[in-house]
Order: structure tokens, then sequence, then C-alpha cells
């Protein structure tokens, strides 16, 4: 082709200087300078390499701004910040014809402001090079695109716009590349398509010659369009990848739309965390008809307003024939991928998440983040695998060639739909997997909706711990197999199906009409709930369903009269090893329940229908849990049931029933092997006397059971017998049903189990007098030693007073003349004093081959005012009054019965000193208000409550052997004596008359001590006791009358003899205060008492 070249500008004067403001060539074309304020300017050069310098600008109302054409390269260069403008054409137009020496290509570089009414920078080559183009200004095209770039047979084509342009344009960006290249976009700044894309790119329409489509914003980037933000659309050989760092906006349609045609290969479409993408239609609508995989990583927002947040397609090829059939060309594409991250939010007005796979690879998408469908689903996803060629409108959502399908989310992940949280359908060859680690909604209808059609696979779905899967609507997971595999089904977080809009909503519900089993399995850390059931499953070609609980399964209302478990069509085998709350339904096959946890059906009706069907228990089932009401379990339609472990009805009220009953009369088989039954008891006569019953509707074939019983409450005795295990018509004997450990004790008796062979049942009875009955007879010896430990503090208190009590004497002197005068009473008396008294007793004891071990605590306060005086002969006197309150709990160890004593005490005591001999008379009253709580006797039964009084005397003597001062001895005696009278009280359907008793102590001591006056004239005593006590009252008795029963007697033994030791401390000041301190032990064979107390006095 000849060089020419063209200046359509004014010529250029001598001087090397331009007439005026214009582009020329500098120093010759084709290379040109262009300077200052000029009008259009055309260009048309060969090669043209063109310039500007500070200061050029164009403004013109005729075509172009500026127009460079010619063949090579041609280029313009613009880093001065011009400003160019056209209001009837292109700002800027540059256009390579052909080659020439180079190829021919277009290079734009710009920071200046660039405006038409066309398009505001226009580039094309007719030749085999490149287009690059740089913007980093403002670029406006005011009915054209903002930057509009063709390539008709070149290389590749690049696009930049720089951080902080501006491109403005019906299509922000248009690039339409037929050439053999790349084609590369990357925006940095604003780009706005005010009528049509922001960002649009097509590469190889008609041609497929081309490589790699790739779009590309940055971080401070925003993009919008009227319709699509980014509009990428690939046709030729390569992958076509779109990544997104700032704001990407379509108003009416997507915010990034990316089609990759047949002839391409990969479709990628990446948004970073920094992005914002929204669209109308769609957030991002990806669609892969290419040869390659199609990827969408969203880590930012995505939000379509009207459609789908992501909208994922990989197929094949279509062709539409006139009568609306379909040709596919299947397994074009190969995996579709859609992940999002930790970060990421992806909403959609429709679903969240929607992708359709008919490649030839596999679907697999994972959440990471939050996903919401608005009014669909938050995922809803298909894998399709089916006929190729030509389809009939009829089948063409089954084309396809795809494999597996993986669903799955994070642990941080929350997915939300107005119908259901992941709705997926698999007809392609492989499995269909979900796994969720986070939290799944379906607002409308399931959690997690699965359909695994006939081209499939296995379907699994796990749920980690910690998950949440929630079908408000419907069932928590829906789950429906065609498949050649397993319906294989692992809970260890939590799954709900509400059932709000479903009448059988269902934690899980599972049909399973494929080739394999259907498995379910909840973990430790699982839990499955449903309005409907917890787990609902449907066999409809007999599959075997199995199902496994180490967690918990359980009716949404976790009643236990509510349906747990529902199958039917096939064989069903349930492991429970967890909590399994609720009744099952197992329709008409050979059907086994092994429980090895804790299964709940109080007041429930599980039914086994026909088959062979069997239950097993070695954990614990429990047939009552409602003390409000009386409740009845059936277990029906059973052919056998094995008990090795616990069936419970205890609830704290008798009267509960479980049934086992078969078919037909007789066809339940029981056998026991190491088996536990537990019931509650009303030990009573007649119609008082009720227990939980067992119902067997069938032999008992061998093994024994232990029956432990619950004592509600104690009415009387019964020697006629309460059933507690009937067995209906068929074999059982004596040795089948036991007591756990032998007779227990209830009220006043002891109660046995014995086989009726006339009703055919095993009853309790009352097989003789209790331990219960004893325990009366103790709690007078309890009511006895409240006095005499607390009588006996008395008697220490008045010891310690006696060395003051001495130095109020006249002592003689030698010649017996006159006497000295001594120090007055005054000194003692009168006198206020307060002590607190506690004690500790421990007590052994047995009756008539009963423990009576008991445990007894003693506390208290007294207070009192005393006077001392002096009479004739060197003899003084101590009068004095006393009052306080006492408290005291006795509580035997076999049965757990205690009885507390409390109330006032009041007394008067008397101490007469002659030189070393004294005599110590105590008199004192204990009102006690008496309550008896049964515990394990009758545990629900009311405490009974009576009265007791105790009255008793004391006296005490001694002679002090030694002065008063240092150390003495002294021989002591005491005789105590105190009547205890309990008022009569009604308890255990019975009557107790507690007899008068009195007990008689006498005691033998021997007290050493020490007295010393200091120089400030405090006094200090010590001393120790060594005593020997013999109790002369051999037992306390009581009567007790029960109707239908001749009165009987009871008695406790007392203690004979005892040792005891005591220590005591007291100091007295002059100033009339004094303080004591004393403890004692006392011990025999089967007995052990410390008991102390400590006080102080004030005398003036």
């Amino acid at each position: 082709m000849a060089l020419t070249t063209v200046l359509t500008v004014a010529p250029f004067m001598g001087y090397g200087r331009q007439a005026e403001a214009a582009c020329v060539p500098d120093p010759v074309a084709p290379t040109y300078t262009c300077s200052g304020a000029s009008g259009a300017q055309t260009i048309t050069s060969n090669d043209a390499a063109v310039t500007t310098v500070a200061g050029f600008g164009v403004t013109t109302a005729a075509g172009n701004g500026i127009t460079i054409t010619g063949d090579g390269a041609m280029s313009f260069i613009d880093r001065t910040a011009s400003v160019i403008t056209s209001t009837n054409g292109h700002g800027l137009y540059v256009g390579a014809t052909g080659n020439n020496t180079d190829d021919g290509a277009v290079t734009i570089e710009t920071n200046g402001a660039i405006t038409g009414s066309a398009a505001g920078i226009y580039a094309r080559t007719d030749g085999q090079g490149d287009i690059d183009i740089t913007a980093d200004g403002t670029v406006t095209g005011e009915s054209g695109a903002g930057i509009h770039a063709y390539s008709n047979m070149g290389d590749d084509m690049t696009i930049t716009t720089g951080i902080g342009s501006a491109v403005t344009g019906a299509d922000g960006i248009l690039a339409d590349s037929e050439a053999m290249g790349n084609l590369d976009i990357t925006a940095n700044g604003r780009v706005t398509g005010l009528a049509g894309d922001g960002i649009r790119a097509v590469s190889n329409l008609g041609m497929g010659t081309g490589l790699d489509l790739t779009i590309t914003t940055g971080t401070q980037s925003s993009v919008f369009g009227r319709e699509n933000g980014i509009n990428a659309n690939n046709f030729g050989k390569g992958d076509l990848i779109v990544t997104a760092r700032g704001i990407v906006t379509g108003e009416e349609r997507a915010g990034v739309y990316a089609y990759n045609s047949e002839n391409g290969a990969n479709l990628t479409v990446a948004t970073e965390s920094t992005s914002v993408i929204s669209g109308d239609d769609n957030g991002i609508n990806a669609r892969n008809y290419g040869g390659g995989d199609l990827t969408v990583i969203a880590d930012g927002q995505v939000t379509a307003y009207s459609g789908d947040g992501i909208r994922a397609y990989n197929l094949g090829g279509v062709k539409v024939y006139g009568g609306g059939d379909y040709d596919f060309k299947n397994g074009a594409g190969q995996d579709l991928t859609i992940t999002t991250g930790a970060g990421s939010v992806v909403t959609g007005e429709r679903s969240g998440i929607t992708a359709f796979n008919g490649g030839a690879g596999d679907l697999s998408i994972t959440v990471n983040g939050l996903v919401t469908g608005n009014d669909g689903d938050g995922i809803r996803a298909y894998n399709f695998n089916g006929d190729s060629g030509y389809i009939p409108p009829v089948q063409r959502r089954y084309y396809g060639a795809a494999q597996n399908m993986t669903i799955s989310t994070g642990a941080a992940s929350v997915i939300t739909g107005r119908d259901d949280g992941i709705d997926v359908g698999n007809t392609g060859a492989g499995i269909l997997a979900i796994t969720v680690r986070g939290t799944v909604t379906g607002q409308g209808d399931d959690g997690i909706g699965a359909y695994n059609f006939n081209y499939g696979d296995d379907l699994k779905i796990v749920t980690d711990a910690g998950s949440l899967v929630t079908g408000i609507g419907g069932d928590g997971i829906d789950a429906n197999h065609y498949g050649a595999g397993d319906l294989d089904i692992t809970v260890d977080g939590r799954v709900t199906g509400r059932g709000e809009e479903d009448l059988f909503g269902s934690g899980i519900e599972a049909e399973n009409d494929g080739g394999g089993d259907t498995l379910i399995k909840i973990g430790g850390t699982g839990l499955v709930e449903g309005d409907f059931a917890a787990i609902e499953t449907v066999s409809d070609g007999e599959q075997t369903i199995a199902i496994t609980n180490d967690g918990v399964v359980r009716n949404l209302s976790a009643e236990s009269d509510d349906q747990a478990i529902y199958t039917g069509g096939a064989e069903t085998d349930v492991l429970n090893r967890g909590t399994l709350i609720g009744y099952v339904d197992l329709d008409d096959h050979d059907d086994t329940v092994e429980n090895a946890g804790l299964w709940n059906m109080a007041n429930g009706t599980s039914k086994f229908y026909d088959g062979d069907d069997e239950v097993t228990n070695s954990g614990t089932l429990l047939a009552a849990d409602d003390k409000a009401m009386d409740e009845e379990t059936v277990l029906e339609g059973l052919e056998r049931f094995g008990n090795s472990g616990l069936v419970s009805l205890v609830d704290g009220r008798a009267g509960d029933i479980l049934r086992l009953i078969g078919e037909g009369p007789g066809e339940v088989d029981y056998s026991a092997t190491d088996a536990r039954l537990a019931v509650d008891a009303v030990l009573g006569a007649g119609s008082d006397g009720l227990s939980d019953v067992l119902f067997i509707g069938g032999n008992v074939s061998g093994g024994t059971t232990r029956i432990s019983v619950n004592v509600v409450d104690v009415l009387g005795a019964n020697m006629l017998g309460i059933p507690v295990v009937d067995v209906i018509d068929c074999e059982t004997g004596e040795g089948d049903f036991v007591l756990q450990d032998g007779p227990i004790q209830a009220g006043f008796f002891s109660w046995d189990l014995r086989y009726n062979a006339l009703e055919n049942w095993h009853e309790l009875y009352s097989s003789g007098i209790g331990i219960g009955a004893y325990e009366f007879a103790a709690g007078i010896t309890g009511a006895q030693d409240i006095w005499h430990q607390t009588t006996g503090t008395l008697a220490q208190r008045q010891a310690d007073l006696r060395p003051l009590l001495n130095g109020t004497q006249v002592t003689p002197v030698a010649d017996f003349a006159e006497p000295v005068a001594p120090a007055g009473v005054g000194r003692v008396g009168p006198g206020f004093w307060f002590n607190a008294v506690g004690g500790w007793l421990d007590r052994d004891a047995e009756q008539d081959g009963y423990t009576l071990d008991r445990k007894q605590s003693i506390y208290g306060g007294l207070a009192g005012f005393d006077v001392a005086t002096d009479a004739a002969g060197g003899e003084t006197w101590l009068f004095g009054i006393f009052g306080g309150y006492l408290g005291s709990t006795l509580k035997f160890s076999e049965t757990n019965t205690k009885w507390t004593y409390d109330g006032p005490t009041v007394g008067a005591y008397a101490t007469y000193l002659n030189d070393a001999f004294y005599a110590d008379v105590t008199v004192k009253a204990d009102f006690l208000s008496i309550s008896i709580d049964p515990e394990d006797l009758a545990a629900a039964a009311d405490d009974s409550d009576t009265d007791g009084v105790n009255l008793g005397g004391r006296v005490d003597t001694g002679y002090k052997i030694g002065g008063t001062e240092g150390v003495f001895f002294e021989p002591q005696a005491t005789l105590a004596v105190v009547n205890s009278d309990i008022d009569d009280t009604e308890i255990y359907g019975g009557d107790v008359d507690f007899d008068s008793e009195t007990s008689v102590k006498g005691r033998l001591g021997l007290r050493l001590g020490y007295d010393q006056t200091a120089g400030n004239a405090v006094v200090y005593s010590s001393d120790v006791t060594a005593s020997v006590w013999q109790e002369f009252n051999g037992s306390n008795d009581a009567s007790i009358a029960v109707t239908g029963l001749d009165d009987f007697g009871v008695a406790d033994d007392t203690i004979a003899t005892l040792g005891d030791i005591s220590l005591g401390f007291a100091v007295t000041a002059p100033e009339g205060w004094s303080g004591f301190l004393r403890a004692n032990y006392q011990f025999a064979e089967d007995f052990e008492a410390i008991t102390g107390n400590a006080g102080v006095r004030y005398a003036w």
C-alpha cells in the first residue's frame, strides 16, 4: 500500500513554529504533536504516532474531535490532560485500516477529558495487531459508549482505566473483538453505562478464534449499567474470567453477566471481599456452554432485587427447532463450582444461589457466609445427566452428562430461603452429598430438600456438631432417593421440622425408591425433632431401614406420648443408644427396636403390626413420667420383649400401666437377663394399696426380673397383696420376679413380693413388722438425750463458779479466836449469764434384726439469773433460774427418716457449798415440738407432727480435796431423772402411742483441777473430769395400732454404761465478768458423743 499523509488543518509556518494550534508532523510524518486549542483534527497516516503537549484541546461541532486513521501501528498518547470535545461525533477516533510494516494496531493513552456525542473514544483495527487503551481521566460518550473498541481481525485487545478515572456512555465500555488474541479489560475507576451495560465485552461472535476474555475491576472501582453492570460474552476458544474487587451494579438486569459459548473453555467469576455486586435480575448470572469448568467465587456482597443472587448454568450447546423441540449437546461443560467466603453476603429476591449443571463434571457448592433467598430457596441446585440429541420439550429438564453433586456449608454460614433453605436435585451419574456445618433455614418449607433421581448413586446428608437445620414450614430434612446407592443421613447437629405449613412436617423425612438401603444415624451431639415425627421414612421397594441414635430423637413437643419415629414399606431396625422420646410406628414388617439408652414413651402407644417384631431393652425404658396423671403405655403387636436393662414406671404416682401386647392373645414372649423393673406404690390395705403394673400378654419364658419399689405413701398393712406384674392367661411362676434387694422397709412394716397362682400375678404384701416401727421407740430416746446433754452443761457451769464461791467463805485463824473477814458474796452475785450449747451423738443400734443406727445433733442457747448468799457456819448458797431454746435433729442411717425437735426450756437450780463439800440441784423442763419426716419409708407422705415434754431433775455432789489455790481433787456423784412424755401421732395409716418413759442415770467421777488467783485478782480455773454413767431404764417403748391387725409394741434399748471425759476452763475478773468453756466426750461400745458449751456471766 502506498504511504500517503494528509493533514487537513492549516499549514505550518516557517521558522520551525506552527502557524496556529493543530496536530502537525514533528518533525515529519508519521510522528505528530498536538498543541494549543483547536477545532477538529484529522490525521491520515500509516503508523501514525500522535502525542500532545500541555494546553492542547479540541472543541468541535463537526465530526470527531480527533480522527486518526491509517495502516500499521496507530497511537495517540496524551499525558497532558487534554480536553477533547465533539458535539457531533466521537471524541477520539483511532482506526488501523490494515497492516503496514507493522501489524495494524491501535494504542491510546490519555489522562484527559474526552467527550463525544457518539463515543468518547472509538478504537478499531482491521489489521492483525493489538488494541491497547489506557484511560486515566474522563471519557464520555453521549449517545455511544464511553470507550468503544472493535477488533476485526487483530490480536489482543486491552482496555485499562485508572484509579480516579470516569468513563460514561450508553455503554460505559464496549469491547467487541473478532481477533485471534486475548480480550482484557481492567477498570480501576468509575464506569457508567447510562442506557446499556457498564462494561460490555464480546469476544469472537461468529468467529470462535479468540483466546481469553478477562475483565477485572479494582478495589476503588464503581461499575454501573442501566442493564448489566458487566456483560461478558465469550465466543472464543479460551477462558472467560471476571474478577470484581469494587462496586458493580446492573440496574435492570445482572450485576455481572458472563456467557461462555460452546467454543469456550473455562468460565470463572470471582468477587473479592471488597466487592459489592448488585443486579435486578441476578447479582451474578454465569452461563457456561464451553468445554471447561464454570467457577463462581463470591467473597463480598452479591444482591439481586428481583432474581437470584448467584445464577450459574453449566450446559451443552442448544439448538431450537421450529417446532419448539430442543437439540442439546451434552457434556460440553465440565465442573460447576460455586464458593462463597467467610464474610460474604449473597441475597436474591428469588433464590440466594441457583445452579444448573448439565456439564460432564461435578456440581459443587461451598458456602461460608450468608446466603438468603427472600422469595425462593437459599440454595437451589440441579445436576443433569440424560439423553443428548433430539429432546422433546417434555424431557428438556433432564439433559446433561453431570456426575457428582456436592453441597457444603461452613461453620459460620447462614443459609435462609423463603421456601427451602437448600433445594437440590441430582440426575447426575454420581452421588448427591450435602454437608452442613452452619445454619440452614427453610421458612416456608424444608430446611434441606434433596432429590436423587434414578441416574444417581448414593444420597448422603451430613450435619456436623454445632449445625442447625430448620424447616419452619415443613421438614428439617426432606430426602427423596431414586438412585442406585444408599440413602444415608448422619446428624451431629440439630435438625428441626416445625411443619407450620405441612401437616406431616418431620425432623427427617426420607423416601427411598432406589437401589440401596436407608441409613439414618444420629450422633452423640445430634438432636432431631419434628412436628409429625422426629424421623419419618418410607421405602417404596422394601429397602431396609436402619436407624441408629446416639443423640436425642423426639417429637417437636418433646412429649413422650407424641410420635418419635414412623417407618413404612420395609423391615426396620432401630438402635437407640442415646435418648429417644416418644412412641414408634413401624408398619407390618419384621421390625426390631434395640434400646441401649433412654427411651421415654410414657403414656404413648408404639405399634408394630404384622411381622416378626422384637423389642430388646438393655438401657432404660421409661413408661411413666408425669405424677399429675395416671399413664398407660403400650407396646402393641410385639412377638418378643427382652429385658436386660431397666423398665421404669416411677414418676412419684402409683397407678401407671405398661402393657406388652401381641397381635393376638398370648403372643408376646417376655424374657429377662439381669433385668430390672421399677414401680411406684402406695402401700396400704384394700383400695388404699396401689402399685404401677406391668401387664404381659404372653409367656414369661425365662430369667429373673428384679423389682425396685418407690414407696410413694404408706397407708397401712396389706396381707392380701397388691399386684405389680400381671401375666394375662399365660405362663409365669415363682422367681420370675423378685424384689431388687429383698424385702423393703416401708411404714411400720416389711414388705415382700410373692407369686399369686390364683390370679397369675406377682404382688406386694406386708410380711412383718419393719424397721420403721422401731424408729418410734428410738424417738423417745432422742428426746431424753436432749434433756441429759443440755442439763449436764448447767451442772458444769455451776462447777465453774465454785472457785468464786469458795472465796466468799470464812477462813479461820490459827488460834480460832477471831475470823478473818472474807471477800463478800457480792463478788459472785447477783449475776446474769448466757450459755451456748451444742452436741453431736452417733449411736449404733439393732432391734430384732433391724439396724437403727442414727446420728443426732443438739443445739441451743440458755440464759439465767442467779444470786449468792452466806449462811451461818460458813455455808454458801447460790440460787438461780434460767430459760432458753433448744433444737435437735435425729436422722436414721438406714431409712433417712428425720426427727426434728425444737422448743423452749425453763428451769431452776441451787448450789450448796460448805467448805470442801458441795451439792448442785437442777430442775429443767423441755417443751418440744416434734416433726417426723419418713423420707425413704414413704417419700411422698406428709410429715407427722406431735409434741413432747421432758421433765426432770439432777443432783450433783462432790468433795474438793485441796486448797483454794493450786491443784485439787474432787470425787463426784450424780443422779439424773427425766420423764419423757410424747403425744400420740398418726402416721403410715396407723396410730403410735408413745409410752411415758423415765430415764434414771447415775454417775461416779473424779475431777482433777487447778485454781489460781493472779496478782490482778483474776481467778483462773481448769480441770479434767473422768466419769462413768449407768442407765437404770433398760428400754423405751411404744405401741402401734393398724387397722386389721392386733396392736403391737416396739422397743429401743438404752445404752447401759458409758464413759465420760470432760475438759473445762473458766476465768473470772474482779470487775464481775467471767467466762467459761467446756467440752465432753462420751463413749460406749456402740455410742459416742461430743458436746460443748461456752458462755459469759456478769455479776454486780
